[in-house]
């Protein structure tokens, strides 16, 4: 067999196990750069937002991780302003900023709610995420910016 052709097989079976490898979530936490996936799990967003009187009360709402690929996140954001009805979630994890994305999911959207926004976390020593938040806020008919810690209360 020719030697070119020998080198043409050898490197076509080298791309596409390459590609199979790659895409593999063994290999992602083989050679991920960050604990990623201590992250699975629910973790309690709390802030505090003014009432109508002027007086402040704590919020809080359920952030959940579901599915980690690479330094990528995905889960669901359930607020008690909004009971049975969950935003999406997706995002990226640095190992030191959490940034996430929530808009409502099919189902909520069904529901005629509004609500989509983003949080820009950091890491904290003891594992907790401290940072704001920045949307748009179906009770609150507006925009508004929040500073939320957020800690876990359960893994998966």
């Amino acid at each position: 067999m020719n030697a070119a052709i020998v080198t043409a097989i050898i490197g076509a079976i080298a791309t596409v196990v390459a590609a199979v490898v790659g895409r593999s979530e063994f290999v992602d936490q083989l050679f991920r750069r960050h604990r990623v996936y201590d992250l699975r799990g629910e973790w309690k967003s709390t802030w505090s937002e003014p009432d109508q009187d002027g007086s402040s009360s704590e919020r809080t709402e359920t952030i959940t991780i579901t599915k980690i690929r690479g330094n990528r996140v995905e889960g669901f954001v359930q607020s008690t302003h909004y009971e049975g009805r969950p935003c999406s979630v997706e995002g990226f994890f640095s190992g030191r900023f959490l940034l996430l994305i929530w808009y409502p999911t099919k189902t909520t959207r069904k529901r005629l709610i509004d609500d989509y926004g983003c949080y820009f976390l950091e890491k904290k020593p003891d594992g907790s995420f401290k940072g704001e938040c920045v949307g748009f806020f179906e009770h609150l008919d507006k925009v508004a910016r929040f500073e939320h810690t957020v800690r876990r209360i359960a893994t998966i």
